[in-house]
């Protein structure tokens, strides 16, 4: 649980430094509508094996803001106790938006359960129903281009988180990504969290990965 809590609380060390869902039979097959003109140029992270488009006009977060985040997030979350897993998130970027208040973090997670994830994913619920028990969570799996995609949106009454994990076995690592934004700016963010969602691929190499 040490690395899962550790997950759920680097989001919110990013802003700090600037009824569980029956399992499907199958993940059903969804796309992503994006729009080319709220995401930048594609970058392209060839240690992970992926590339996806950043929030275009957001601000990039230092190396040094990073590591102070996921130092908060690591001593957050000392003391919890549960099942623990191997690895745990590495932030590796992370997109501000100042005028709204939204942030998107970007973490490698090799701990996450992809072969069982609903146990990872009711201890994701779990935690969030402890910390913000009136807010409403929602969990889901399903695919996308090529990937499996197991996603949580938590809604309180002063923010809309959504977590997506994409894994897949051409992929290294499983990548979080991390989705915060205001309750009131969500109306406004959620073509970007789609859009950002919708670019993420496999990225294209020659070289296999180790």
């Amino acid at each position: 649980m040490y690395r899962i809590v550790l997950g759920i609380f680097i989001c919110s060390a990013v802003l700090g430094c600037t009824q569980h869902n029956p399992k499907p039979a199958g993940p059903q097959d969804i796309r992503f509508a994006v729009d080319t003109s709220l995401v930048g140029p594609a970058f392209s992270d060839t240690a992970l094996g992926v590339s996806f488009a950043p929030p275009k006009g957001w601000k990039a977060l230092s190396k040094n803001t990073l590591e102070a985040a996921q130092r908060a997030a690591a001593e957050r979350s000392k003391g919890v106790t549960g099942k623990g897993r191997l690895g745990q998130p590495e932030l590796l970027y992370a997109w501000s938006h100042p005028s709204s208040g939204s942030v998107v973090t970007i973490a490698s997670f090799a701990g996450f359960d992809t072969n069982d994830s609903s146990m990872t994913m009711q201890e994701f619920e779990s935690f969030f129903r402890a910390s913000t028990p009136n807010a409403e969570i929602k969990s889901a799996l399903f695919s996308a281009k090529g990937f499996k995609v197991h996603q949580l949106r938590v809604i309180d009454d002063q923010r809309v988180n959504f977590k997506m994990v994409f894994s897949s076995v051409r992929l290294k690592k499983p990548i979080q990504f991390d989705f915060a934004v205001p309750r009131g700016s969500f109306p406004l963010m959620i073509r970007t969290i789609e859009s950002v969602a919708g670019s993420v691929e496999v990225y294209q190499s020659t070289a296999p990965f180790n």
